[in-house]
């Protein structure tokens, strides 16, 4: 099992579930106090609620920490999971979720800078509606029906989606110079120009706390959106990237 070993930060450390009916893999410590913990384990079978809240409270332990436990099991010959968490005196259960949603829903759960926006996050992306955008968290930023519905028939979606498949675990610089961009910084810490051939583009690289439509010390108080609206505009440049993670 390679639960987020393509994400860069991830320190998978033991975790020891104690219980004959999972087996475990480990466990990931998100950021600040009492920060969200992710624990991982494998079960022969479909997992009971009563034995996965069981487990979930001897971790959790009255210590106030958010905590997801993500048990994975095959379910008519497929793998599978079943997500536990994060919070409450009996902490909500939800079968037979798509392994890829629930390592991207972890992931960016983890990066939070601390427990508060890792739940604020969490309640936001509820992990039954991702289901049906497997890989993909989509919180407001595009209409739901397109992506389920539209993207898909387009006629490089196969291309499309196994270029996109290497690019997993990749973010910020990293990600568009895989993408085959050239950056070239044209305002320290806050836009870029990049460069792929002849396509160019501007990149603005948001933290983990910056909102995408709110105003902004970093973006001479404009939002995110708007700043680099203005930045492309005055570079004559036609794509927006906005990226999430810093340079």
């Amino acid at each position: 099992m390679d639960f987020l070993s393509e994400y860069e930060n991830f320190e998978c450390l033991p975790w020891d579930p104690d219980s004959k009916a999972f087996e475990g893999i480990g466990r990931f410590q998100g950021n600040g106090n009492l920060g969200l913990q992710v624990c991982v384990a494998k079960c022969g079978s479909r997992p009971s609620a009563v034995e996965l809240r069981k487990v979930w409270k001897a971790r959790e332990g009255g210590k106030g920490f958010p905590l997801l436990l993500i048990v994975f099991y095959e379910s008519a010959g497929l793998e599978t999971a079943v997500v536990c968490g994060p919070e409450g005196d009996n902490p909500p259960v939800n079968y037979d979720v798509n392994p890829d949603v629930v390592e991207r829903w972890c992931a960016a759960a983890l990066k939070k800078p601390d427990r508060i926006s890792a739940l604020m996050f969490l309640t936001a992306t509820d992990i039954e509606e991702q289901s049906e955008l497997p890989g993909v968290l989509n919180a407001g930023l595009f209409a739901t029906n397109e992506l389920v519905n539209g993207v898909p028939n387009r006629a490089d979606w196969d291309t499309m989606s196994s270029t996109g498949s290497d690019l997993r675990g990749k973010e910020a610089q990293t990600l568009l110079e895989a993408l085959g961009f050239e950056v070239k910084t044209e305002r320290l810490g806050t836009s870029t120009r990049s460069a792929s051939g002849s396509q160019k583009a501007v990149a603005v690289f948001l933290d983990e706390t910056d909102l995408f439509e709110a105003p902004n010390q970093k973006f001479e108080r404009q939002s995110p959106v708007m700043f680099g609206l203005a930045a492309a505009d005055r570079l004559k440049i036609d794509w927006l990237v906005i990226v999430r993670g810093s340079m």
